[in-house]
């Protein structure tokens, strides 16, 4: 679970820390105070420190800087990353990165597990540093380097799979109402292969439904029991192959083909076979999408703009019960401007975002705050109209 965040100069955040950071925190401020900014630097700095390629502007901004701390099985783990500019000649700029990874386990001392500068990493217990790209994020490069033995490696592969399954989620749900209706079985092991491989899950929707059905079933039949009628009732079922999970593993090749059904709730009865993912709302796809994510990676940070949105008050409250109880070791963080979405949570859990001079603040209610909060829930109203009375909200 993430425990804080430092973010320096990634576009509004010039100097923001997130700390305390609990099973679910949401980001409310007014618009434009860069609440999206703070959830987009998270994803980046993640997203940036697992790939193997080299690194653009569009992965991570020049000359910002991100820290995450985060903790995994009692250890506690900081990584940084961050960029500059080196100037070799009075003519030529070039771009270098800067990573650090430490660890603390149960004598609370920070060690050195790895520090990049440029194309040097010092690993901890070696001698001799070890020459990657300048531009390229070393925690890949490192995992196939290091001998599997070293104790490097024990720290290298959680955190590259915690920082992996950090998963955003923007307002836009494209990638769902573009995808094909059906899943080929040769489309499905190509994406299994590189599933097992990476541990990324690609934005599927259908491929990560079809494979909780094939390979983790206990997860997808709780799938089932929280979207259907004993659950927040977003659908009333979903339509898979009517062969066991074993037999219908042991058919697929390319020429299988199937098209999942959806059911919305309510229309079962009357249309049995169920709707092809581009028919159903945006809304319907989206809540759909965050819940299917949630079980198929339980250990994930899950980032979400504005989960309200497109999404009705009634259902909101149970999708954010749901984040709730989910709330660990799934960690939720997201930023929203609702009444319903505020109502739903301990104002603890609230982070106020402002913007001063072009530049974004953090901060949480001060102990002072959280006792008026708690007075007012007590004694007058809600946890929004509360809010409603700071002024920078």
């Amino acid at each position: 679970m993430l425990t804080r965040v430092e973010i320096k100069e990634f576009r509004s955040c010039h100097n923001v820390v997130l700390d305390d950071l609990s099973p679910v925190t949401a980001l409310v401020g007014r618009n434009g105070a860069g609440k999206s900014n703070i959830l987009q630097a998270i994803q980046s700095a993640a997203h940036t420190a697992t790939i193997t390629s080299s690194l653009d502007s569009e992965d991570f901004p020049e000359h910002a800087r991100v820290l995450l701390a985060f903790q995994i099985e009692g250890a506690h783990y900081r990584y940084e990353i961050g960029t500059q500019h080196q100037r070799e000649s009075s003519f030529t700029v070039v771009l270098s990165l800067l990573e650090r990874l430490d660890v603390s386990t149960d004598d609370r001392r920070w060690r050195k597990v790895f520090e990049r500068t440029d194309e040097k990493v010092d690993v901890n217990g070696r001698d001799a540093p070890i020459q990657i790209d300048g531009i390229t994020p070393c925690m890949a490069a490192l995992r196939s380097l290091v001998p599997e033995q070293d104790d490097v490696r024990r720290h290298i592969g959680p955190v590259h799979n915690f920082l992996d399954e950090i998963a955003y989620f923007p307002f836009d749900e494209t990638s769902t109402s573009t995808e094909l209706p059906f899943v080929h079985g040769s489309k499905y092991t190509l994406w299994r292969s590189v599933y097992d491989r990476t541990g990324t899950p690609g934005d599927s929707l259908q491929m990560r439904l079809f494979h909780l059905f094939l390979e983790h079933n206990e997860r997808y039949h709780e799938l089932l029991s929280l979207l259907g009628p004993k659950g927040i009732h977003l659908l009333d079922t979903i339509r898979m192959p009517d062969q066991k999970p074993g037999e219908l593993s042991a058919k697929l090749n390319a020429n299988f083909i199937f098209s999942p059904g959806y059911s919305p709730a309510g229309t079962f009865a009357s249309r049995p076979q169920g709707f092809e993912l581009n028919q159903l709302s945006v809304g319907t796809r989206r809540v759909l999408r965050m819940v299917t994510a949630m079980l198929l990676q339980p250990q994930s940070v899950m980032l979400f703009e504005h989960p309200e949105d497109t999404v009705h008050p009634g259902l909101l409250r149970k999708l954010i019960a749901l984040f709730k109880t989910y709330g660990d070791p799934t960690q939720f963080v997201f930023s929203s401007h609702s009444p319903t979405t505020f109502d739903c949570l301990d104002p603890a859990d609230v982070r106020l975002v402002t913007m001063a001079d072009g530049q974004t603040d953090v901060r949480k209610m001060d102990d002072k705050e959280l006792a008026a909060a708690k007075s007012f829930l007590r004694d007058e109203g809600s946890l929004s109209e509360f809010l409603e009375t700071l002024e920078e909200v």
